[in-house]
């Protein structure tokens, strides 16, 4: 799939469900939303993990 194919089709999603997470996907997600661009320049991550 292409950048822009991916850009135009990937919605946002709003809905939570009660499951969890799987270890080596949370690890995934997180490693690449470091690539991702921050808005007005800003930087640094945080956010919440909570576990069962």
């Amino acid at each position: 799939m292409e950048l822009y194919e991916v850009m135009r089709t990937t919605f946002a999603a709003r809905d939570f469900v009660d499951e969890l997470v799987p270890d080596e996907a949370l690890a995934r997600i997180l490693d690449n939303a470091r690539f991702a661009p921050s808005g007005g320049e800003s930087s640094g991550l945080e956010g919440d993990c909570g576990a069962g």
